[in-house]
């Protein structure tokens, strides 16, 4: 019995405390004004997520849902204005490469839903997809002649001619609707903006860091870099930092000084800084020292005196 008290006395503080928390980080949230970081962490948790199960080879089963219910919710933050296109046409460029039934079936909900968006946004990108789209059904002799295939090809066809009628189910009321009413229910002072991330940022996002974060460091710039590059233009990112002193380069480094560019201008303002300080200091006179004016008037008195 007082086992069994106990454990009902602990479980009520693990409730409250955990509901303080819960409530005190939809506070800190709510009273932020831009709406950004949230976004961005619950799409690379998506994502992320997305990138696992698309390796697995159990989810590429058409009976499994999970891929579909993921591509769902992504073409949802696309539709209410989270992340922009570039980001689709990543995950849509990786479905092409794959290309198998549950590829065909992710493709067809993407333009189903979106497609005309897409188009709308970004037409050259549209095209280049198209066209590989067409390209690997047209190569695959399995997947030819199967109804899928030919459905989607007709649907991407009907989005190409901006042909409405075409696209079953398409219907952007529903979503005009809870556009209108979020206004209502969003703050004026909060604002969320469009995440333009690409899907490498988002995947590397554990290695490289958070760009899209303000505040977050990050270390895609001098990873992106490529390795094979001549060594006349890697002569001057190594042999610009050897002029400053050990000193100055480390406490670039606690400033987070992460590109070569950066570091330079850092150290740069630092020893002008350092430089000026010195001077002021050089034309102060010593503290035991008389002032210039002081002793002029001494020589003048012992002169006249004379």
């Amino acid at each position: 019995m007082l086992c069994l008290s106990w454990i009902s006395f602990s479980g009520t503080e693990i409730g409250a405390s955990l509901l303080q928390a819960v409530v005190q980080d939809f506070d800190h949230l709510y009273k932020s004004p831009d709406c950004t970081e949230i976004g961005a962490s619950l799409l690379q948790a998506v994502v992320q997520d997305f990138d696992h199960l698309y390796k697995s080879p159990d989810c590429h089963q058409v009976d499994n849902k999970r891929l579909d219910n993921h591509i769902s919710f992504l073409v949802g933050l696309y539709q209410f204005k989270v992340l922009t296109h570039g980001l689709v046409y990543d995950i849509l460029d990786l479905l092409i490469g794959t290309f198998d039934e549950k590829s065909i079936e992710l493709i067809l909900t993407i333009l189903k839903t979106i497609g005309l968006s897409l188009r709308k946004d970004n037409a050259v990108r549209f095209k280049t997809s198209l066209l590989s789209i067409q390209s690997q059904a047209n190569a695959s002799s399995t997947l030819r002649d199967k109804p899928r295939t030919k459905f989607m090809l007709d649907i991407l066809l009907a989005v190409k001619n901006n042909n409405v009628h075409k696209i079953p189910g398409y219907d952007t009321a529903a979503v005009v609707r809870m556009r209108t009413s979020l206004k209502f229910l969003v703050r004026p002072s909060c604002y969320v903006s469009e995440l333009n991330i690409s899907l490498q940022d988002l995947l590397k996002a554990d290695e490289k860091g958070r760009w899209w974060i303000v505040g977050s460091a990050w270390s895609g710039a001098d990873s992106d870099k490529p390795s094979s590059a001549p060594s006349t233009s890697a002569a001057p990112s190594q042999s610009a930092p050897s002029q400053f002193s050990a000193q100055i380069m480390e406490l670039a480094r606690k400033q987070r000084m992460n590109t070569d560019v950066r570091r330079n201008v850092f150290c740069v303002l630092t020893l002008i800084q350092t430089n000026l300080h010195q001077h002021q200091v050089h034309q102060q006179p010593p503290v035991n020292q008389p002032p210039v004016s002081s002793l002029r008037k001494s020589w003048s008195w012992r002169a006249n005196s004379a």
